[in-house]
C-alpha cells in the first residue's frame, strides 16, 4: 500500500504491535456489545408477548365472563394482527381450555393448574402475568401466562399468549448477520485510517530521514535531514543531524591535524636539508678562504712590478677573488646559525645604512635607489646586524633583477608590524618559481650573476626574528616585490639600541 510499509519487517511490527491489538480490542468491545444488545432484543421481544397479553386481556376477561365464545375467539383471533404470536389460549377457573387459536390446545380432559402455572412462570407479582420458554407439541416456544379478572378482581381463568423460539433465533441471527458486516467494513475503514494516519504521521518523516541517510551515504556531506513529524521522530531527526555535524567537526579537525602534521614533517626535513647545507656551505668556505687570500695576496704582490700589458690581467684576477670571496663570505653568513639577542632597534636607520651599502653596486649597474617611509615610528625587536643584512640582500637582489632600472624600498608601520617591501623593475619572478626562490642556490639569474644564497639568508633572518617574508609583483614597478613582516617592539625595552 505504502513504500514504507512494503518493508516486511517494519510492516509485521507494525501490524503485530499496533493493528492487531487495536482489533483485538475492537473485537472484544464488540463482542461485548452484540452480547448485550442480543439479551436486550431478546427482552424486548418477551415483552412485546407480554404487551400482546395484555392488551387483549380486558376483552378476554369479559368475553369469558358474559360467556360469549365467538367475541372471545375474535379477541383471540386479533394478536395475530398485533405481532408475531404463534398460539393463543384461554382456561377457565377450573383449568380447562374453553378457546385456543393458532396452536393446538389441551385435549377436553386435560386440565392445568392455574396456581401452579402462575407461581412457576409469574413468581412474585401474578397479577401482571410472567413467561418462560417451554416446549409445546414438540417446539420450543416463548409463553407468557397473565390472569383474567372477573369484576370483583377475583381470578376468572388464565390467558397464554406463546411465541416460536425460531422467531428469536431467526431475528437473532439476521441481527448478526447485518452486525457482522456493518463491523467489517468498520474495521476495513479503521485499518485504512490507521495505514493512512500511521504514513502521514510516521511514513512520511521517516522515509525523508532514510532519504537523507541515503544522500548522505553517496558523499553529501553538508546535508542535513528536515525535522518533522512527531516528537520521537523529530528527536531522531535533531540526534542525526548532531551527529553529522560531530562527524563533521571531527573530519575538519583530523584534516587540520593531518595538514599540521605535514607541515611539520615538511619543516623538519626543510630543517634538516638547511642544516646539511649549511655545515657543507660553512666547510667549503672555511676550505676556500685561504686560498684565495693566497692568490689574491700574490695577484697584488706581481700588480706591484707589472708592466701594463700584464696590469690589466692581473685587475682582473683580483676583482674575480674579491667576488669568490663574497660568495665565501655568503657561505659563512649561510651556515653561520649564531644565537643573537634582540633588542628594540629603528627599522628606519637600519635600512638607510643598508640603503647606503649597495649605492656603489647600483651605480655599477645604472640601477636607480629610491626609498620612501610611510610614517614616523619604525621600532621593532631584533639583531640589528642581521636584518641589515637581509635588507642588503634584498636591495643586492633587485639591483641585480632591475638592468638599469630602478629599485624602491618602502618602509610602512602599523599598530602590530613593521614592513620593508623592496620592488623593482625587473622581469619579476614566474609564478612557478615564486616557491623555490628562498631556497638555497637556487636563483633565476644567469651562471656567474648570483650564488643563490642572499635570499636563502634573508629568510633565515625572518625566521629568527619570528618575522615573515613573501614574494610578489608589484602593480606600480612592474618587477619583483619582497616584503619583509616584522613584529612592532614590546613596551617594556626603554632604550633603544643602533649600530
Amino acid at each position: 500500500m505504502f513504500s514504507l510499509l512494503r518493508r516486511p519487517g517494519l510492516r509485521a511490527v507494525f501490524l503485530a504491535q499496533v493493528v492487531l491489538p487495536v482489533l483485538g480490542a475492537v473485537v472484544l468491545i464488540f463482542s461485548g456489545a452484540m452480547l448485550a444488545g442480543e439479551r436486550l432484543i431478546e427482552q424486548r421481544m418477551k415483552e412485546d408477548v407480554g404487551l400482546v397479553a395484555r392488551a387483549i386481556r380486558m376483552p378476554v376477561s369479559y368475553s369469558l365472563r358474559v360467556d360469549e365464545p365467538v367475541s372471545l375467539m375474535t379477541a383471540l383471533e386479533s394478536v395475530f394482527e398485533i405481532g408475531r404470536v404463534y398460539g393463543a389460549h384461554v382456561y377457565d377457573r377450573e383449568g380447562r381450555q374453553v378457546a385456543a387459536a393458532g396452536m393446538a390446545g389441551l385435549d377436553e380432559s386435560e386440565r392445568i393448574d392455574i396456581e401452579a402455572v402462575l407461581d412457576e412462570h409469574a413468581g412474585d407479582n401474578p397479577r401482571a402475568g410472567g413467561g418462560s420458554y417451554a416446549w409445546i407439541d414438540g417446539m420450543r416456544t416463548y409463553a407468557f401466562y397473565i390472569p383474567l379478572l372477573g369484576p370483583d378482581d377475583s381470578r376468572a381463568g388464565l390467558l397464554q399468549v406463546t411465541r416460536r423460539f425460531s422467531d428469536f433465533t431467526n431475528y437473532m441471527r439476521d441481527l448478526r448477520w447485518r452486525a457482522m458486516a456493518a463491523f467489517t467494513v468498520i474495521v476495513v475503514l479503521m485499518v485504512g485510517l490507521i495505514l493512512v494516519s500511521h504514513h502521514r504521521a510516521i511514513g512520511r518523516p521517516l522515509r525523508r530521514l532514510v532519504a537523507s541517510m541515503d544522500r548522505v551515504k553517496r558523499g553529501e556531506l553538508g546535508h542535513r535531514a528536515q525535522v518533522s513529524g512527531p516528537r520521537e521522530l523529530a528527536t531522531l531527526g535533531t540526534a542525526y543531524n548532531d551527529m553529522l555535524d560531530g562527524i563533521e567537526r571531527a573530519r575538519v579537525e583530523l584534516v587540520r591535524r593531518e595538514r599540521a602534521e605535514r607541515a611539520l614533517t615538511e619543516r623538519l626535513r626543510e630543517t634538516e636539508k638547511m642544516a646539511a647545507v649549511g655545515r657543507l656551505s660553512t666547510g667549503i668556505a672555511h676550505e676556500l678562504g685561504t686560498p684565495l687570500s693566497v692568490v689574491d695576496g700574490r695577484a697584488r704582490r706581481i700588480e706591484r712590478g707589472a708592466d701594463d700589458r700584464h696590469a690589466g690581467d692581473l685587475a682582473t684576477i683580483r676583482g674575480e677573488v674579491r667576488r669568490m670571496t663574497r660568495i665565501v663570505g655568503q657561505l659563512l653568513d649561510f651556515g653561520r646559525g649564531r644565537q643573537t639577542e634582540h633588542r628594540r632597534v629603528d627599522i628606519d636607520r637600519i635600512a638607510r645604512s643598508a640603503f647606503g651599502g649597495v649605492q656603489d653596486v647600483a651605480d655599477e649597474h645604472g640601477v636607480a635607489l629610491d626609498y620612501v617611509t610611510e610614517g614616523d615610528d619604525f621600532a621593532a625587536e631584533g639583531d640589528p646586524l642581521r636584518l641589515e643584512q637581509a635588507i642588503s640582500n634584498l636591495l643586492r637582489n633587485g639591483v641585480q633583477a632591475a638592468a638599469r632600472g630602478m629599485v624602491r624600498l618602502t618602509l610602512d608601520a602599523t599598530p602590530t608590524t613593521v614592513s620593508v617591501r623592496v620592488a623593482d623593475t625587473g622581469p619579476g619572478i614566474p609564478a612557478e618559481q615564486a616557491a623555490h626562490v628562498f631556497e638555497p642556490f637556487f636563483t633565476t639569474k644567469k651562471v656567474g650573476e648570483g650564488t643563490g644564497l642572499g635570499l636563502s639568508v634573508a629568510r633565515g633572518v625572518a625566521d629568527e626574528h619570528g618575522a615573515r617574508i613573501t614574494v610578489s609583483r608589484d602593480a606600480a614597478l612592474g618587477g619583483a616585490c619582497f616584503l619583509l613582516e616584522l613584529p612592532r617592539a614590546s613596551r617594556r625595552h626603554d632604550t633603544e639600541d643602533n649600530p
